[in-house]
């Protein structure tokens, strides 16, 4: 702390100066060393909010009418679960597509294939992480034979599970994890792509809880 002592009771162009070092007062009132700014509001509430424990905030999502959604739901130990839905989905034969997320913020720990597409005859299903922030699913009804005759059979889903997944909360941040444009594809009976369907996201925040107080 510098302190300056004015000479002859004014401060003019005349008047003599001294100027003293005073390093007694090393310390703020918040404990910081000098010159650091301490943000008060951590001090009360006890400690920096961004060293306590991970959580995750997702919005709700609204079901559109015909497609599929991501849908994710916080825990409360530091985790997510994801859950990947069938709307609607008439005459549906096969079922593709690339999950993508960023891997410095989410940590996949495990996944489940569900497999809606088997009802009245089987059904194969594929998913596979391909690498770091990519998930890949595929999953497609058996065709019967009648006497060298394919028989290709659809099958109406209203609200199906294709498949779930459990994250882990890696660090702070934003990030969504979505349908990858490439590589999405849904097949009817016909072996034609079905159209006019919504392929919704889900965004994910991923932040430090503050503390309770000291």
């Amino acid at each position: 702390m510098m302190l300056t002592l004015v000479g002859g009771g004014c401060a003019d162009s005349k008047s003599s100066s001294t100027t003293v070092n005073d390093t007694s007062d090393t310390t703020s009132e918040t404990g910081g060393e000098t010159g650091e700014v301490t943000d008060l509001n951590d001090v009360i509430e006890g400690g920096d909010p961004t060293t306590g424990p991970l959580s995750a905030s997702v919005p709700p999502q609204e079901s559109p009418e015909t497609g599929l959604m991501i849908v994710a739901t916080s825990k409360e130990d530091q985790s997510l679960e994801v859950t990947i839905q069938g709307i609607e989905l008439k005459n549906l034969f096969g079922v593709a597509f690339h999950l993508i997320w960023d891997p410095a913020i989410l940590q996949l720990d495990s996944m489940t294939a569900a497999s809606p597409l088997t009802t009245n005859i089987p059904s194969e299903t594929l998913l596979h992480e391909r690498e770091a922030g990519r998930v890949v699913y595929g999953t497609a009804r058996f065709h019967e034979s009648n006497w060298g005759q394919f028989d290709y059979q659809g099958v109406d889903l209203s609200d199906a599970n294709f498949a779930t997944l459990h994250f882990s909360l890696l660090s702070a941040g934003e990030t969504e994890i979505a349908f990858r444009d490439l590589g999405r594809d849904v097949r009817n009976a016909e072996l034609k792509p079905v159209e006019n369907l919504a392929w919704i996201g889900q965004p994910v925040t991923v932040a430090h809880q503050k503390e309770e107080g000291r």
